[in-house]
């Protein structure tokens, strides 16, 4: 990423053939594993650190929220997707997805660079929810979602 931006930082050919003239990007790198995430900073800077306390990092990407910058949106084996501020790793927010999308194929769910999240609700059908939401209350099978507004595409996978 950009450090001064907060816009992803692309190593393609014109960004590395910009480095004889002496171009730099003052970049980090973001990492996540199961058990927490790093972000990494040039070697005169210090870099950030967080571990995942209470449950695994299943799936996770750096987000754009319009008009804010980027966040690390993760989703954890406890149900939840959560989000964390870049680059000090504060936690912003969390919400209920157990709801909506199968805990356990939550490592096989996609979490996009615009936030929404493409996951299993069962073994042939799939939902597309956005974890920003529309300020929309959503009804799913007779359920009420108090917590989570979002937008949801259910896609079954039945000839």
């Amino acid at each position: 990423m950009d450090a001064e931006l907060g816009s992803p930082a692309y190593a393609s050919q014109n960004a590395v053939s910009g480095l004889r003239s002496g171009y730099k990007v003052n970049g980090v790198v973001v990492v996540t594993t199961v058990s927490g995430a790093w972000i990494f900073k040039p070697a005169t800077a210090k870099g950030a650190h967080k571990a995942w306390d209470q449950s695994f990092c299943d799936s996770a990407s750096v987000v754009h929220v319009e008009g804010h910058g980027y966040s690390l949106v993760g989703l954890f084996g406890d149900g939840y997707a959560k989000s964390y501020s870049i680059p000090g790793l504060k936690e912003i927010s969390a919400v209920k997805v157990s709801d909506i999308l199968d805990v356990r194929r939550l490592s096989e769910a996609i979490v996009s660079p615009t936030g929404d999240v493409f996951g299993w609700t069962s073994p042939s059908e799939m939902a597309i929810l956005n974890v920003w939401g529309t300020g929309l209350k959503l009804y799913v099978r007779g359920k009420k979602l108090n917590r989570l507004c979002l937008t949801v595409q259910q896609i079954s996978l039945h000839g």
